[in-house]
C-alpha cells in the first residue's frame, strides 16, 4: 500500500531517503521507460481497444519485433490486457486493464504540468472572478481597451465584470447584456508585460461556458486593427456587421491602433 498521504510528505520521504529500486518512482521510470512505452500506453488511454496493426500504424518506425516485446512487459504487469478472439480470420485486441482509472488522474496532472511548456501559455491554476464592487479600481486595464474614460462609464456600472487572478491579477472583461440573446464583450484587456501569454482567450472560454446556457450569441466590437480582428478570429469569432464612424462620431480624440486610425466598429459574433 502506498503509505504517502500528499505530495509534500512523499517528496520529503525521497529526500530523506536514497531511492531503492523497491521505490515506486523508481518503479515506474523502469516499468515506462524507453523511446516506446508511454506513447503506446496514451495510444491504449485514448482509443480504449486496438488490434496490433491498429496500435502500429499509430507508432511510425517501431517494428513488430518491439512492440511485442514493450505489450508482453505491459501484459505482465497488469498494465496491459490481451484479449484473443477465435474468429476467421482470428484476430487479437489490447487495452489497459482497470489501472486506466488511475492513469486517468496520471496523465491529467501531466497535462496540467506540461500546458506551458507545449503551449508557451498560462498554467491551469489561475481564477476568474466577478467583481461586483469598486470596478473603477481596475481601471488602468479598463483603459488599455478603451482609452476613453468616458466611453467605459457609459457600460461599466450596467456589465458584469471578471479579473483573472494568476498570482496577481493579469486580465479583465466586461460584459453586457444587449436583448435577444447577445451577450456583448464591451472591454477585455491584458496587462502589458503579460500580454500574448493567452489570458484575454482564456477569458473569453470562460464567458463561452458560463453564458452558453443563458445566451446564443456572444458578441464583441473592435476596431479595424490588425491586432484584435485575427485574435477574435482565432477565438471562434466570424464578422458580422459594421458601424460606420463609430470611433470618429463617438471619441473626443483620433483613436489609433498598430499605427492605424480607427473609424469603424466591426462587430464579430460567435455562437454559444
Amino acid at each position: 500500500m502506498f503509505p504517502y498521504k500528499t505530495p509534500a510528505e512523499f517528496s520529503h520521504a525521497l529526500k530523506s531517503n536514497s531511492p531503492r529500486p523497491s521505490c515506486p518512482v523508481a518503479t515506474a521510470i523502469n516499468l515506462l521507460s524507453g523511446k516506446w512505452e508511454l506513447n503506446i500506453i496514451y495510444q491504449l488511454f485514448v482509443h480504449d481497444t486496438l488490434r496490433f496493426g491498429q496500435l502500429r500504424k499509430l507508432l511510425p518506425g517501431i517494428t513488430n519485433t518491439m512492440l511485442t516485446k514493450v505489450l508482453q512487459k505491459f501484459i505482465s504487469a497488469g498494465i496491459v490486457s490481451r484479449m484473443q478472439y477465435n474468429e476467421i480470420p482470428p484476430h487479437v485486441e489490447y487495452s489497459l486493464t482497470e489501472k486506466r482509472r488511475q492513469l486517468n488522474i496520471a496523465f491529467f496532472e501531466l497535462a496540467k504540468w506540461a500546458e506551458p511548456l507545449s503551449t508557451g501559455t498560462i498554467p491551469l491554476s489561475f481564477t476568474i472572478r466577478k467583481i461586483t464592487e469598486n470596478k473603477k479600481q481596475y481601471l488602468s486595464l479598463l483603459l488599455l481597451a478603451d482609452e476613453q474614460e468616458s466611453m467605459i462609464d457609459r457600460y461599466l456600472d450596467k456589465g458584469t465584470m471578471y479579473v483573472l487572478d494568476d498570482d496577481g491579477i493579469k486580465a479583465e472583461c466586461v460584459v453586457t447584456d444587449e436583448g435577444n440573446g447577445i451577450l456583448e464583450i464591451k472591454n477585455i484587456a491584458t496587462a502589458p508585460e503579460y500580454q500574448g501569454k493567452g489570458y484575454a482567450k482564456k477569458l473569453i472560454e470562460y464567458l463561452v461556458a458560463e453564458y452558453k446556457n443563458t445566451y446564443a450569441i456572444l458578441q464583441v466590437g473592435t476596431g479595424d486593427s490588425p491586432l484584435t480582428i485575427p485574435f477574435y478570429e482565432k477565438c471562434g469569432f466570424i464578422r458580422h456587421h459594421i458601424i460606420k464612424n463609430f470611433f470618429t462620431d463617438n471619441y473626443d480624440h483620433p483613436i489609433f491602433e498598430c499605427g492605424v486610425q480607427l473609424v469603424d466598429m466591426i462587430y464579430l459574433q460567435r455562437k454559444l
